[in-house]
Formats: structure tokens, C-alpha cells, sequence
């Protein structure tokens, strides 16, 4: 499977691309008052009002530095299988791809219920990477104040 890589701090991490709509340049965003800290915002992303979550803030609790490599990666984010809506994920060093053999990936041996988002782990030539598993980003509660029953951004 093609997977997107990108950091968070030295940290290296992946989204498979399958789910990837777009790569895109940090922009101005809107503020989403009364948010959890690592909503970054609002982006009108052709027409659609999405939520961006800043990946360094969730992961590491420091929001992500303004790199020239610094993106936010479009994605599909489907949490169930009637949902079926867009989220942008703010990440560092935004610059690689690479192919993953799913025989090579192994679980984290790690068992995070306040981050079941991060997913396998596998290596690259520059050492270890783990997955996010975007469709487990928001819980619940977050789902439903960022995303209205229309399958718009709130």
C-alpha cells in the first residue's frame, strides 16, 4: 500500500494515500472557539467547510511548527459506514511517500484507549513509523461538535 509520511517533531508517522484527497499549503484558518486545543481551525476546502486538527498538538500537545514543509493533508474520514466526510490533518515535513507491504507491518504492542488512533507500526530508511488510523482521530463527542447531521462542518 502507498502511505503518505510526514513527522511530528522527530517522530515519524504515516496515512495510507488511498484515503488522501489532497496535499495541501498551510493556510489562514478560521478559529473554532470552545474547541478542544488541537482542532486548528476551520478550511473552506472547495466548497466544504472542514475541520483541520493539528496532529502535533493531538499527538505531542504542542501545536505544529510553520515549516515550508508544514501541510495539511485532505483526507476521507469515515469513523462508521454511513459516515462518510472530509477532515484536514495539519502535520510537519509533509514531503515523502512510501510503499508499505502490509506483511510488514506490526502492531505497537502498545494498548491507548485516549489514542486508539495510532495504529501499526513499520520500517522506513530512516527508522520506524506508525500509523494513523484517521477514521479513530475524533471520539465521539468531538465528531459531533465539529461535524453537523448534514455532514457538514459545524
Amino acid at each position: 500500500m502507498l502511505a503518505v509520511v510526514f513527522t511530528l517533531g522527530e517522530d515519524r508517522f504515516a496515512a495510507p494515500a488511498s484515503i488522501v484527497r489532497e496535499i495541501a499549503p498551510l493556510s489562514v484558518l478560521m478559529k473554532t472557539h470552545k474547541a478542544p486545543d488541537y482542532v486548528a481551525g476551520l478550511l473552506d476546502y472547495r466548497g466544504e467547510i472542514i475541520p483541520i486538527i493539528d496532529l502535533c498538538r493531538l499527538i505531542m500537545g504542542r501545536p505544529c511548527r510553520r515549516l515550508m514543509s508544514t501541510r495539511i493533508i485532505i483526507a476521507d474520514y469515515n469513523p462508521a459506514p454511513a459516515i462518510h466526510r472530509t477532515i484536514g490533518l495539519l502535520a510537519e515535513q509533509v514531503t515523502d511517500t512510501t510503499v508499505v507491504n502490509e506483511l510488514d507491518l506490526n502492531p505497537s504492542g502498545l494498548a491507548l484507549p485516549d489514542a486508539r488512533y495510532l495504529g501499526d507500526v513499520f520500517k522506513t530508511e530512516d527508522g520506524l513509523a506508525q500509523f494513523v488510523q484517521v477514521e479513530d482521530i475524533l471520539d465521539a463527542d468531538v465528531r459531533n461538535l465539529l461535524y453537523s447531521e448534514e455532514g457538514h462542518a459545524a
